[in-house]
């Protein structure tokens, strides 16, 4: 298992899915450095109060913008990896604001082969539209546009099919 804090293992005992989303985070930088993008990597502090998993400089916008690279997702915990849907978080296991409300400028989705980059304030826009926030379910499996929260935990999560996002609010890349 590699540098996974202990809080975790209690979710993830094997590291699993730990370790797919840091491998996700150097795939997604690498991407980011391969298309002209200055990067720096976050701290620890940064990576928990901002989400920030690395930052890269935006010609654009003139600035240093936070990153927050999303591993492709299981929709039961032991249920195949696939590219259709993510989760989306409104509420962390605290129960406070969760990454969608608060949480780093860019977002970027893994899928296969590509990676499915849009501003967190888009994927937000969009999430309200789509999101019955007053329908609440118990099975992950039932969570599309619905609110789910994880047993033993205070969060609220919703899972999203990526295609339902507008395309001109999406940048495509290839791994």
């Amino acid at each position: 298992m590699t540098d996974q804090p202990r809080s975790f293992r209690t979710y993830d005992p094997s590291g699993r899915c730990w370790d797919q989303g840091k491998k996700f985070e150097h795939v997604c930088r690498a991407a980011f450095e391969r298309e002209g993008y200055k990067t720096r990597e976050s701290t620890k502090e940064e990576d928990i109060k901002l989400h920030a998993d690395f930052w890269v400089y935006s010609e654009l916008w003139g600035r240093w913008v936070t990153v927050d690279a999303k591993a492709r997702k299981r929709i039961q915990r032991n249920g195949p990896i696939q590219d259709e849907f993510t989760y989306i978080e409104w509420k962390n296991t605290a129960g406070r604001a969760g990454w969608l409300l608060c949480g780093a400028d860019i977002m970027a989705f893994e899928r296969q082969h590509d990676i499915v980059l849009m501003t967190r304030a888009a994927l937000l826009n969009v999430a309200t539209e789509l999101v019955d926030r007053t329908k609440n379910v118990t099975s992950p499996s039932d969570s599309l546009y619905a609110s789910y929260s994880r047993q033993g935990r205070d969060d609220e999560i919703c899972m999203i099919r990526l295609t339902d996002i507008p395309r001109d609010t999406v940048k495509i890349w290839t791994k």
